[in-house]
């Protein structure tokens, strides 16, 4: 079963297919921001990179320009109002 976004915010390590979840854009997109966060992950941690398939959290969020308390706060109050 997926992981939900508020599971996905407690992640520190995310795939593509999260990253599809957690900030709701097309596999296509979701796809270029792992692309690119996998990228600047190599380039960061060298021969210290954990995971080749998953791109930190931190990155990500670098990446998609999205901060992480305002991600925090759309998932929030998208969860209370549901």
């Amino acid at each position: 079963m997926p992981k939900t976004r508020e599971e996905l915010l407690s992640e520190s390590y995310l795939n593509a297919t999260d990253i599809r979840i957690l900030l709701r854009v097309s596999q296509r997109k979701a796809r270029k921001i792992w692309i690119l966060a996998i990228k600047r992950d190599r380039e960061e941690l060298g021969e210290y990179l954990i995971y080749e398939n998953k791109a930190r959290f931190k990155t990500v969020m670098k990446v998609a320009g999205t901060d992480y308390n305002l991600l925090a706060r759309q998932i929030k109050n998208a969860v209370s109002t549901a």
